[in-house]
């Protein structure tokens, strides 16, 4: 019973974020993802005992999150339509069990390597069908939880521990990982995402030049870039490179996005305050749209088909009004900060990498490739949100309990010393 709550919890991540009754469609009747919430629950109740929670330790990243959630309840009764705001809540909960479960319950390296490897695996169960499946000329995606987009934000998050895991765990894991690695660049090439493939960039850029997830050497670093750009030469179809140059031409916009987006705007100027309301965002976009309030472009595909914003900070803007952006960006830039500042904390002369510097890199690494994803994706509800949110407060309880135990051990140097 020692450590239940932490192995309901880590089942509860996998399931939630590398869903494999997705793909394995028997385990859809189960219900595990709900009962493991469930239980994660029953944890938060009953075994209050098992919590870990250094003594002093100061939470500003849940205090904004718990502000930013007030927030929305708050924008609820001013709701387009109300029962989309209930269905956001109501997926907003599991995400929030999640980050609970994961912040209270984990504060080790150990635990750390847990969270790790659970991304992994999250990753493989994402990609794995991807060796047997090959690549297609059209589109693809797993399940209906994900679409091609989501995939690739999930998978390219997924990445940096990956190389974590490559780094630091055994031969059987990294074996796992380098398949993982070639099945995942398999799959992002399937989903067609053209955010994917910027993503892959911006990763394979800090990766390699800012030392953001590696202890490894530059040579090694751009080694392991160059790989997963060969895996792309190799895999990627014409349909594929068609997709992508697409990114490039003045008359593709992925979906309308700009033009939802500027649409959206005009929403915030109407409501800035409360919002259209949380969920609300496609009722309240398609209302307006279907009301004549917006601009025709000349294209059936933006000009009639009601939207989700297709950006998080847009859309948190857009339900929530400039209260609950503000808040969502001071979290953000909160977490962004501590974790940049036990990156440097333990940055060395000599270029060596210290754990503790190590772990935290590798979150902010992945922190970061999500919050460039979320800019073309609605993912304010996303497990792996949550997931990173707790993993951040996690690196900075091992980075707390260090510091603490170093003080410790230099008023024990000092006491020794004046008897």
């Amino acid at each position: 019973m020692k450590n239940f709550p932490k192995l309901v919890i880590l089942g509860l991540m996998y399931f939630s974020i590398g869903r494999p009754q997705d793909s394995i469609l028997f385990l859809k009747y189960l219900h595990l993802g709900d009962i493991l919430g469930g239980l994660t629950i029953v944890c938060l109740l009953f075994f209050q005992d098992k919590i870990e929670w250094p003594e002093g330790f100061k939470n500003k990243e849940g205090t904004l999150l718990a502000l930013l959630i007030i927030w929305m309840v708050v924008c609820s009764p001013f709701s387009i339509h109300l029962g989309h705001s209930l269905n956001f809540f109501k997926e907003l909960t599991k995400g929030i069990i999640l980050y609970l479960g994961l912040m209270l319950f984990f504060s080790s390296e150990k635990d750390f390597k847990y969270f790790a490897r659970i991304m992994l695996f999250s990753a493989a169960t994402l990609s794995l069908t991807s060796l047997m499946t090959g690549v297609s000329e059209s589109r693809v995606s797993v399940g209906t939880m994900y679409d091609p987009n989501d995939i690739s934000m999930v998978l390219i998050a997924c990445f940096p521990f990956i190389f974590w895991v490559l780094s630091n765990e055994k031969m059987v894991l990294k074996a796992v990982s380098v398949i993982t690695v070639v099945a995942s660049c398999i799959r992002i090439i399937s989903a067609q995402s053209r955010m994917g493939f910027l993503a892959l960039i911006l990763l394979g850029l800090l990766f390699t030049f800012l030392q953001v997830s590696a202890k490894t050497g530059i040579i090694k670093r751009i080694i392991a870039v160059g790989a997963i750009l060969l895996l792309l030469m190799t895999f990627g179809t014409d349909a594929y490179w068609t997709r992508m140059q697409g990114i490039f031409t003045d008359s593709s916009t992925g979906s309308g996005r700009t033009v939802v987006w500027k649409r959206a705007l005009k929403m915030v100027s109407e409501k800035p305050i409360f919002g259209s309301g949380p969920g609300a965002f496609s009722s309240a976009y398609g209302r307006k749209l279907s009301g004549g309030e917006f601009e025709l472009v000349g294209d059936s595909h933006v000009d009639h088909g009601w939207k989700t914003a297709h950006n998080t900070y847009i859309l948190v803007m857009t339900e929530s009004g400039l209260p609950g952006f503000f808040l969502y960006c001071a979290l953000i830039l909160s977490t962004l900060v501590h974790l940049e500042k036990i990156r440097r904390r333990y940055k060395t002369n000599d270029n060596s990498c210290h754990p503790v510097q190590h772990m935290a890199s590798t979150l902010e690494l992945s922190f970061l490739t999500f919050l460039f994803c979320s800019f073309f994706l609605s993912a304010i509800k996303s497990p792996i949100l949550f997931a990173l949110l707790a993993g951040g407060i996690l690196i900075r309880k091992i980075a707390y309990k260090e510091v603490l135990s170093s003080v410790d051990e230099v008023q024990t140097y000092v006491e020794k010393k004046t008897e």
